[in-house]
């Protein structure tokens, strides 16, 4: 396991999350970082609980510096932003966690725009709705990030 992962776990044990009756340990599998049962768990048994004031949801932002900038934008947008905010902050309460995210992924986020288009039977045909939505939420969030940005680092 990696120091990262290992510093992560004993985050989680100092904030209460993990305890040594935790029935999971981290272990990578093959769709990447997960937990892996260490006995067998049963229907209904809680494996871990993470308190709200670990949570990372729109009420975090609220309280949190960026609240007020963030005040009129749709939830997932202020998730966002938060998340870009406390990632580039060395001193973030979620630093840890940041550190085992992957650097890459293959989110349709990410996709270029050659595979929005579908080519059949020699016909272009539209990009798809659902490739379209995330192009446009995309750019909604690059635009709505480099004005809360402003908005905060130059007053």
């Amino acid at each position: 396991m990696s120091p990262a992962v290992d510093t992560f776990w004993q985050w989680l044990k100092e904030e209460g999350v993990v305890s040594g009756k935790t029935p999971v340990k981290p272990g990578v599998v093959p769709e990447g970082l997960g937990l892996v049962a260490l006995k067998d768990i049963s229907r209904n048994e809680v494996v871990l609980q993470v308190p709200k004031r670990l949570w990372i949801n729109p009420d975090a932002v609220a309280a949190s510096e960026i609240g007020k900038v963030c005040s009129g934008l749709k939830p997932w947008l202020a998730v966002a932003l938060f998340l870009i905010r406390e990632r580039s902050r060395s001193d973030s309460l979620w630093k840890h966690y940041f550190s085992i995210l992957p650097k890459e992924t293959d989110s349709t986020i990410y996709w270029w725009v050659s595979f929005g288009l579908l080519v059949r039977a020699d016909k272009l045909i539209q990009k798809p709705k659902a490739f379209l939505r995330t192009e446009n939420k995309k750019k909604k969030m690059k635009r709505v990030y480099l004005e809360v940005k402003i908005s905060l680092f130059t007053s």
